[in-house]
């Protein structure tokens, strides 16, 4: 009888754990093109979104990280300046940021939307709503103003940084939804999933970006020879997309138990950046025995 009793308070105690074992997964398609005369970029995106949740979603949110950067209004000018940190807030309107949506659409509907507290978020209200199970298709067109580098999305001149800057897709949890905003300190939370990026960009680029690049994924991909140099980039299960890009980067590339590794410097950090590769094989040595 007390082994059965046992048993019986183990399960109850694991019960809210077996509820709560679920993560919502993400599919993105994002194509984009990047103009370096008036540092936008503008890109289409399509994001398969499963909802793996025991609970039927009504709506959505989407962060719009970009508009962190489009006033002194903004919850990241405003730490900033807390900070003491007053780059951004004695900025030109010229040298800062944005995302404008042109299109928001799921399963061939527009969809309308509403901005929260800080411009870095939007909710969305579903036309339908998202049963447990069950998978929708967003469509999204949209224009980057890219800022000059004040954080973590930016440009100097032709050189870009490129974190937080699609519309991505807020984390559903059991504790609900978290439409965090962009702060000046901080990290991020996000769903995992895949990601297939496609870059067009001025010839002569080098681009690092998450993932794996990929030469010519698509036999019917038509990209005319005068358009610029076209660069495919695939990762799965990993939770956001960065890259970067430059004419002047020092690249190196090696091989490491299997593992491709690609360090790219600029010429004024080539020494200091000397013994890079040694640490990033470290770091996958040490990483994978812990």
């Amino acid at each position: 009888m007390k082994k059965v009793l046992s048993l019986v308070l183990l399960a109850l105690c694991l019960w809210p754990l077996n509820l709560w074992a679920w993560q919502q997964r993400v599919a993105y398609q994002i194509e984009a093109r990047l103009d370096t005369s008036e540092h936008y970029l503008y890109a289409s995106q399509s994001l398969r979104y499963f909802n793996n949740s025991p609970d039927t979603l009504k709506f959505v949110w989407f962060h719009l990280y970009p508009n962190a950067y489009r006033d002194s209004k903004t919850d990241f000018a405003r730490e900033a300046k807390d900070a003491c940190d007053y780059k951004f807030w004695r900025s030109k309107p010229e040298d800062r940021g944005y995302i404008e949506l042109h299109q928001l659409a799921a399963a061939g509907q527009a969809l309308s939307y509403e901005y929260g507290p800080d411009l870095t978020g939007i909710k969305v209200p579903l036309n339908s709503p998202l049963a447990p199970g069950d998978s929708l298709d967003f469509l999204m067109d949209y224009k980057v103003k890219i800022p000059k580098i004040f954080s973590r999305l930016g440009h100097a001149g032709t050189h870009y940084e490129m974190s937080q800057w699609y519309p991505k897709i807020a984390v559903y949890d059991r504790l609900g939804w978290h439409p965090d905003g962009y702060h000046y300190t901080g990290e991020f939370y996000g769903d995992f999933g895949s990601f297939d990026v496609g870059l067009t960009l001025p010839r002569g680029m080098k681009v690092g970006a998450t993932g794996i690049e990929l030469v010519n994924p698509y036999d019917s991909l038509d990209q005319p020879g005068d358009s610029g140099s076209y660069r495919f980039f695939y990762a799965d299960d990993v939770h956001d997309f960065a890259w970067c890009a430059d004419t002047s980067y020092l690249e190196t590339t090696e091989t490491h138990k299997g593992v491709e590794i690609k360090v790219l410097c600029l010429p004024k950090n080539k020494d200091k950046w000397a013994n890079v590769m040694q640490y990033s094989k470290d770091a996958l040595d040490y990483f994978g025995k812990w």
